[in-house]
């Protein structure tokens, strides 16, 4: 009876486990679907996504043994499957690139894609003589071969990885902090798909080295199922943040023009920013702890509107974040003049234009990457 009761579970547990996958398996097709038919947002974008969400399924698919009758045809399918490890790296590549340069030129995509279709041949070779080559091959060549194969699809996919992050790199130097909203979002989903890749990467890695060591086969299908679950947590993540990102993939958040009714044109830009200047270094109206937009609007003889256009168009920040730039700035001077000899921090920094110690910490958090107390101390040991 014992018996038969673990039996169950164990079948119980089994088929749960199908369904899962089953049902990773088919949402991925659904958004893929999706993506490759939405004509909305970042097309080219979404279309490698699709890909690589598809080629993620399709590593699933090929471990669903579901109709034993049909086991000529799952081997087919998995000897075909080795060359989708060389689809993703590319596919990663072509959606960060796509993401975050959409106006660059477009590159020979079948050149990157040229591995896969060669693995895809020589796996439909190696299939139809596949009876032969067990043959022909010792096992100690075999292994060889196997092992050949997934350095190969290891590097490639890593070189990818590493194009990708450098993509990355490129962006946000480029850019120095993205000011636009469209920006900041293909930047935050271009690095939620990079962390996502990469973890996939070190999934792939643990199990070819668990296949290479014979540990994969010891374990049995705890290793199997493992790897499976895990990668269908990874086809569901990145659905589950497309989801939570419609920005991203349909642009239907993305704000209109903020300023298109009284847009400043780029002389009045160049002349109101060397008015603004002049105000900041020659008056220091930032010192004024109650500074108020429309304020300094008057005083620059231009409309709050416009004022509000120049500091977020020209210099990318907000107001508030202008003006206490400033003050960070101005505090910093007293610091390196040796004014903390007689006065402490919080003095100088009411003396900057802050009108209270947590809002001084913050902007010199935010404009130093540091606190004001550890900017001193490097000072002091400079010194």
């Amino acid at each position: 009876m014992a018996l038969i009761l673990n039996i169950m579970l164990i079948t119980s547990w089994y088929m749960l486990i199908k369904s899962i996958l089953a049902f990773a398996i088919l949402l991925g097709f659904i958004w893929s679907l999706f993506l490759f038919t939405n004509r909305r947002g970042n097309r080219k974008a979404n279309a490698f996504l699709a890909i690589l969400v598809i080629s993620l399924d399709l590593l699933l698919l090929r471990q669903l043994r579901i109709h034993t009758e049909y086991i000529s045809v799952f081997q087919l399918f998995y000897f075909l499957s080795q060359s989708i490890i060389l689809i993703i790296g590319p596919s990663i590549y072509f959606f960060i690139s796509a993401s975050l340069y959409q106006n660059q030129n477009p590159e020979n995509y079948w050149k990157h894609y040229g591995y896969a279709i060669a693995m895809l041949f020589l796996m439909i070779i190696a299939f139809i003589y596949k009876t032969y080559l067990l043959k022909s091959i010792n096992l100690s060549g075999l292994r060889y071969l196997i092992i050949g194969i997934i350095a190969f699809q290891l590097t490639h996919l890593l070189y990818y990885l590493h194009k990708s992050k450098k993509l990355i790199s490129d962006f946000e130097q480029k850019s120095n902090h993205p000011t636009t909203f469209q920006n900041r979002i293909n930047l935050n989903w271009a690095k939620n798909i990079f962390r996502i890749s990469c973890f996939f990467t070190a999934l792939i890695i643990g199990m070819y080295l668990l296949i290479i060591s014979g540990g994969y086969y010891e374990m049995n299908n705890s290793a199997d199922f493992l790897f499976l679950l895990l990668l269908s947590l990874i086809i569901v993540s990145i659905i589950l943040k497309s989801w939570q990102k419609p920005e991203a993939i349909s642009g239907i958040y993305a704000p209109v023009e903020k300023y298109s009714t009284d847009k400043l044109n780029d002389q009045m830009l160049i002349d109101y920013g060397i008015k603004l200047d002049k105000f900041m270094k020659d008056e220091k109206i930032y010192l004024n702890s109650d500074l108020k937009l429309n304020q300094l609007a008057d005083k620059m003889n231009i409309s709050p509107h416009r004022l509000s256009q120049l500091i977020n168009v020209k210099i990318g920040k907000s107001y508030q974040h202008y003006i206490n730039a400033h003050r960070v700035k101005h505090f910093i001077n007293l610091v390196e003049t040796g004014q903390l000899s007689s006065k402490t921090i919080t003095g100088l920094a009411f003396e900057s234009g802050f009108n209270s110690k947590s809002a001084f910490q913050r902007a010199f958090k935010k404009e130093m990457n540091c606190t004001p107390k550890e900017f001193h101390q490097r000072i002091l040991k400079e010194t």
